[in-house]
């Protein structure tokens, strides 16, 4: 497996700055109840903390708003992965439960307000890559979510077509 950035998104935001950690030998059925505990404690604090807070004030979420306008994302169409959460927390105050490693994503993503992806590397279907969608990737079911499809051209991380 590899990790890959397309040059194309450097073209579009060259000062971008993408990180990766892999983490081994971990149980990601989760069943990691210290896990599942962080993350619900910490929607709750979001959601309290926001309440009365309009999201696209956030100074926290300006940078990726600005990163997003330049790879030719409409930020407003399609928020940024930690403000959908966010979103998320202030109008259910409740995230899914998933696997481990994507709730302790989301946990990290939602304390620091950063976007993180998360996922288990023994379930990908090709390498991790952050690239422009293809007609493929938008062609894919998986990656409409709560009426939210993919278009042609956008900045993605992605592995295989998902």
């Amino acid at each position: 497996m590899f990790f890959r950035t397309d040059e194309k998104v450097f073209e579009k935001t060259p000062d971008l700055m993408i990180g990766l950690v892999v983490a081994e030998h971990i149980d990601n059925t989760g069943k990691n109840a210290r896990i599942a505990d962080l993350l619900k404690t910490e929607v709750l604090k979001q959601q309290e903390l926001l309440k009365e807070v309009s999201l696209k004030s956030l100074e926290d979420l300006a940078v990726y708003h600005e990163e997003m306008r330049a790879l030719g994302i409409n930020p407003n169409k399609y928020p940024v992965s930690v403000e959908a959460l966010l979103t998320r927390c202030v109008k259910r105050g409740e995230l899914p439960l998933l696997t481990d490693a994507v709730n302790a994503g989301n946990y990290i993503s939602l304390k620091y307000r950063m976007p993180v992806g998360a996922h288990d590397i023994d379930s990908l279907t090709g390498d991790l890559e952050v690239r422009m969608a293809e007609e493929a990737d938008v062609q894919n079911p998986e990656n409409t979510l709560d009426g939210d499809a993919l278009t042609e051209g956008e900045t993605v991380y992605i592995s295989g077509n998902t």
